[in-house]
């Protein structure tokens, strides 16, 4: 079974339509994942930048959110929680590319991981540049 991460900006994209791009593409992995093809690692991070999203998505109503924590939540992803060493290697790449520490810790976990971390965000790719960061 393949094993990668997604960020928030990948995972968004199943559930969020208007204005948005490469929707086939994340839905892919969703396809991947529920038929058991694909193991998807993300931190508890992820839920907090969902719900960020949420808070100020003024295009998506407030019951429909909430459908989208429930299945969120009821998705079995690999939840992986912070440790010392993943704060280590974090703030190391947070510094050696100057990128959020957010940014940082999705790379940090796909290079502890040794799996490739898919993005849809074109200009973390771009400045990082390192051959498992991977555009949506």
């Amino acid at each position: 079974m393949r094993t990668l991460i997604l960020d928030s900006s990948v995972i968004i994209k199943w559930f969020k339509f208007k204005d948005e791009s490469k929707v086939k593409e994340a839905k892919y992995f969703l396809t991947e994942f529920r038929n058991k093809k694909l193991r998807i690692i993300i931190s508890q991070l992820t839920y907090f930048e969902l719900l960020n999203i949420s808070a100020f998505d003024s295009n998506i109503p407030v019951n429909e959110w909430q459908n989208i924590i429930q299945v969120l939540f009821d998705i079995d992803f690999t939840l992986l929680s912070l440790t010392y060493n993943l704060a280590q290697d974090t703030y190391s790449i947070a510094k050696k590319f100057k990128i959020s520490a957010y940014d940082a810790s999705y790379i940090a976990l796909a290079k502890t991981h040794k799996v490739d971390f898919i993005t849809a965000d074109q200009k973390l790719v771009t400045k990082v540049d390192l051959p498992f960061v991977k555009l949506l």
